[in-house]
Parts: structure tokens; C-alpha cells; sequence
């Protein structure tokens, strides 16, 4: 299993919190790259869906949806 350094999940784009950046280092022990990956995709989706939507939650609502399927 690949662990990810937070300074490159930091790079992606988009702006971490430092408790972020140490949250997802946590769950970079437990899950492979490409779940973490998957995972940042669709928060930063649901994150830039937000800006549009008449309900700013509901993109995060579907996005939470997606990854418990």
C-alpha cells in the first residue's frame, strides 16, 4: 500500500486546511491511492457544484451518497 505525502495532495489544486492535510494523511494508512483519489474528485466536484446549486448542500449530500455506495 502507497501512503501519500500531504504536501503533494496539497498540490492538487485546491486548498487544504492543515487538519485536512492531517486527516487525509490518517486515512492515507487505510486506503489506497486511488480511493483517495476517487474521494478528493468528488468532494472537489461537489465543493464547485455548491457555487451553482439552488441548495448549496445537496451537491455535498450526493457526494457523501456516492461514496457510501
Amino acid at each position: 500500500m502507497h501512503t501519500i505525502n500531504p504536501a503533494v495532495l496539497a498540490s492538487v489544486g485546491e486548498e487544504l486546511l492543515e487538519q485536512d492535510v492531517r486527516l487525509l494523511s490518517t486515512y492515507s494508512q487505510a486506503l489506497t491511492q486511488q480511493q483517495l483519489i476517487r474521494m478528493l474528485t468528488i468532494f472537489v466536484n461537489a465543493k464547485e457544484g455548491m457555487r451553482s446549486s439552488p441548495i448549496p448542500q445537496l451537491p455535498l449530500e450526493l457526494a457523501v451518497l456516492e461514496l457510501v455506495q
